[in-house]
């Protein structure tokens, strides 16, 4: 009998080895290849992210000291460089020591925009499109729209037919472009659906007087 318990007892011990020893297994191929990491997490055991453009910086992803993380990477516009390379990964140009907008483009606080920038339809005919703008007697202007500013994107007015994939109210309008770029309807108005169309409309109770929504 007791015979029969020890051997009992010595399976189940054996049967515990086993299922440890194949835990342990299967932890050490997982960290054998971890994810890299993202920005602001540890990177004591793993790369970080090189589409964040991140480094590994006392254990956590984080920028170089002279890039800015914008909510997607590490940012390199005023970033010091030497060389062109490094700038142009971004879309950046090197003047006087840093990463600045290419000539004819202007920093909009988010992206170097093109809109007026110096363009011809016989070369890159993407360079406007890529922002959701086109090339109109030698510059980068908006395809649908007028260009507001204060907001650095094409807004359509009061009564233009928008487009809004999303149900309900929608402040974006105008067919995708690259990049995630839109045209929208202007501040103060949405995409409201009609019988057959959208068209932009003051969100109420604003009223449209001839210029704004009031």
């Amino acid at each position: 009998m007791n015979k029969a318990l020890i051997l009992l007892a010595l399976i189940a011990i054996g049967l515990m080895t086993v299922t440890e020893a194949g835990k342990n297994s299967k932890e050490k191929n997982k960290n054998k290849n971890p994810k890299p990491g993202k920005y602001q997490e540890d990177c004591s055991y793993r790369r970080c992210s090189p589409e964040q453009g991140t480094i590994c910086l006392n254990g956590t992803c984080s920028c170089n000291a002279t890039e800015t993380w914008n909510g997607r990477f590490c940012d390199r516009h005023l970033s010091l460089c030497s060389s062109e390379n490094y700038c142009r990964a971004q879309g950046y140009q090197c003047l006087n020591g840093v990463c600045e907008c290419p000539t004819g483009e202007t920093w909009n606080g988010k992206f170097c925009s093109r809109y007026s920038a110096p363009c011809n339809t016989t070369g890159n005919f993407r360079y406007c499109s890529v922002q959701g703008l086109k090339c109109v007697s030698g510059v980068c202007d908006c395809a649908l729209g007028k260009w507001n500013e204060t907001a650095s994107f094409c807004a359509l007015s009061n009564g233009e037919l928008c487009f809004d994939s999303k149900k309900g109210r929608g402040l974006f309008s105008g067919e995708k472009s690259d990049n995630r770029f839109r045209t929208q309807c202007d501040t103060g108005l949405y995409c409201q659906k009609q019988k057959r169309s959208r068209t932009c409309q003051c969100i109420s109770p604003t009223v449209w007087d001839g210029a704004a929504c009031v």
